[in-house]
């Protein structure tokens, strides 16, 4: 129960109308109630509340603190709340309908266009991290409302064929989309020299698993796919992501015919750019104005990655333009992670000097949680750079010469701040949660004159 009455589910605008009513003391004249106070055909054809139902929680907050009280201080009866009282009883009456409805089974409580493109509840998407984002991973993150993507980095197509399985008969309903994440860089003239082709041939093969599986998305990092490959995963229905980490990596991807773009911030965990997620995200969401996505024909959508760990760090990304975001570091330390307790444990120990950026463990730049071994190389950058020069990987020489070579574990700088080891559903939740908290907080900076 509210202070002035009970607001109930389906018959939420008719409710705080009668709320505000009880609040006065007066009777608005015949005929008059919250839908014909200059709702829109939005508020009038779904009056229930968040974007689930085709309107934001901040579009249907500036409804109520501003559209109402100017035509009910206009319209209604001859006993006027003030103005500035009348908006304080709709905002609190607000937050306690947010508070309320929070827990209410089913709800969808952050709607984006990511939902709407994958067909989930949450704009969240698991990484596909190499052997940690299992099958196991992938369909908790799924059936928790968000996008598993299963890490395909040197999968045989028998392997991938397996851990797509694993994922699928993990999944609560088959109906539940997922994706599948393959590492794609450049070889040959203009690459690193340090390249490898990680499909070690079979790319079109791992492509037909992928297609067979039913997988919804597709993501290419750290290069652009061939534009067969897109074709063919277009023909067959499958959304293509590129990960970026510059604005120029964008254009790129987009021209090969992405339909979104993750731009990954140098905080972020494993292979990395050096642009901070802040200034990359902005930067990418206007890089991709003017192109059009060809399974949608929208303007391509932008996933914010590094540093996401959160409910703040989700209601960040969507407020520099992002429509969802990328989960990795965050789900190391998850139950069903399919790497190493050991691994899960180093990331809920990790302080904030602990990671750096090296080119010894693959030849390109990569974030990892430093250890001796990493230690030692650090301090030979002239070495490191003639190797790699060369076409050489450090870390893989070492493995070679019969050194004993400590592979570290990859990990983002937000490892510092994650604490637990905890269920991938509840990971999902609690940030979604939190985010819907950051998102209502947010509007009390919005002055009157903007509501109007």
């Amino acid at each position: 129960m509210l202070p002035h009455g009970e607001i109930r589910f389906g018959r939420i605008l008719d409710d705080i109308s009668a709320a505000i009513r009880r609040y006065n003391r007066t009777t608005p004249v015949a005929g008059n109630n919250m839908y014909s106070l200059g709702a829109s055909p939005c508020f009038v054809q779904e009056p229930r509340i968040m974007g689930v139902f085709g309107c934001t929680s901040a579009r249907l907050e500036n409804y109520y603190l501003a559209a109402v009280p100017w035509q009910y201080s206009e319209h209604w009866g001859s006993q006027k709340v003030p103005f500035a009282e009348n908006n304080l009883l709709l905002h609190t009456l607000w937050n306690e309908l947010l508070q309320q409805t929070a827990t209410m089974p089913g709800l969808q409580k952050i709607k984006t266009e990511l939902t709407d493109l994958l067909g989930i509840k949450h704009p969240i998407l698991l990484a596909g991290m190499a052997r940690t984002s299992s099958g196991l991973l992938a369909a908790a993150v799924s059936n928790a409302g968000g996008c598993g993507v299963v890490g395909g980095l040197n999968y045989t197509p028998e392997q991938l064929f397996s851990i797509l399985n694993d994922l699928k008969a993990n999944l609560s309903d088959p109906s539940l989309p997922f994706g599948v994440d393959l590492a794609l860089p450049k070889i040959g003239a203009g690459a690193r020299k340090t390249n490898h082709d990680y499909t070690h041939g079979q790319l079109d093969a791992l492509i037909d698993v992928t297609i067979n599986s039913g997988a919804k998305l597709f993501v290419c990092a750290v290069g652009v796919p061939p534009k067969h490959i897109v074709d063919k995963l277009h023909a067959n229905g499958i959304l293509v992501m590129n990960m970026v980490g510059a604005p120029k990596h964008a254009k790129y991807a987009l021209e090969a015919g992405a339909d979104m773009v993750c731009a990954q911030g140098g905080e972020g965990g494993g292979h990395t750019g050096a642009i901070a997620t802040s200034i990359l995200i902005p930067a990418v969401v206007d890089a991709v104005q003017g192109y059009k996505s060809p399974m949608t024909g929208c303007t391509p959508l932008v996933i914010a990655a590094g540093g996401i760990r959160d409910g703040r760090s989700l209601a960040a990304a969507l407020m520099m333009g992002a429509a969802g975001v990328w989960v990795g570091t965050r789900f190391v330390a998850s139950v069903e992670a399919g790497c190493s307790e050991m691994h899960k444990v180093e990331v809920t120990t990790a302080t904030f000097d602990d990671t750096v950026r090296t080119l010894v463990v693959s030849g390109r730049p990569m974030r990892v949680k430093a250890n001796e071994y990493i230690k030692a190389w650090e301090r030979q950058q002239e070495k490191i750079l003639e190797l790699t020069q060369a076409g050489i990987v450090p870390y893989e020489k070492d493995v070679e010469d019969g050194v004993d070579a400590d592979r570290p574990f990859l990990m983002g700088q937000v490892a510092a701040v994650i604490g637990e080891i905890e269920p991938a559903g509840k990971i999902v939740d609690d940030m979604v949660d939190g985010a819907v908290e950051m998102l209502s907080k947010g509007s009390k900076f919005i002055g009157l004159g903007a509501r109007l």
